[in-house]
């Protein structure tokens, strides 16, 4: 690893500083932790860009010229291709209008692509609705056995064998009104 040292840009050098000597024998490692230092500088860089404000001491053309340098080191124009410029600008804006839990949720996985993000924002809502799911079954579950319990006393027995899901909402509604 030591002898590809010199080809590393700056951020590849310091992901390989900051590993432990035996870390940095393991390629899998060094791997991993540039491309994670790559990341971290990426979304630093799109911060930057996105969040710099208009100072008057620079006046239009020195903010201007600022906001060009700050988009140029988000997006690499000098390194990367059209479609990869898109690309991210395209994973920005989708990130951006995601609700805000899902937003944190599949921006804190890091997705670098597109497909990448998508595949993590239906995970998020497959999680959420199984979630979702669990609890309105563990309230159907408590209101039956209250309701059981107050069937029992006025003598009214009722079993449900196997009913679906939508089929106890039917019956408690019935109950319930």
């Amino acid at each position: 690893m030591t002898l590809l040292l010199p080809g590393f840009r700056q951020e590849a050098k310091e992901a390989f500083d900051s590993l432990s000597s035996q870390e940095r024998g393991d390629y899998g490692k060094v791997k991993a932790a540039i491309l994670r230092g790559e990341a971290l500088a990426r979304e630093k860089q799109r911060r930057d860009f996105r969040q710099f404000c208009y100072q008057e001491a620079e006046g239009p053309r020195g903010v201007y010229r600022h906001l060009q340098e700050l988009c140029w080191q988000w997006l690499k124009a000098e390194r990367c291709s059209k479609e990869e410029i898109l690309e991210l600008l395209v994973l920005e804006q989708f990130l951006t209008v995601l609700p805000p839990g899902m937003q944190s949720w599949v921006r804190a996985h890091g997705p670098e692509t597109c497909t990448g993000a998508v595949l993590l924002a239906e995970e998020f809502l497959s999680k959420r609705s199984s979630v979702k799911q669990e609890e309105e079954v563990k309230f159907l579950v408590m209101v039956f056995r209250w309701f059981s319990r107050r069937w029992r006393r006025t003598g009214i027995e009722y079993q449900i064998k196997e009913q679906s899901f939508e089929d106890s909402w039917y019956l408690l509604s019935l109950f319930l009104h």
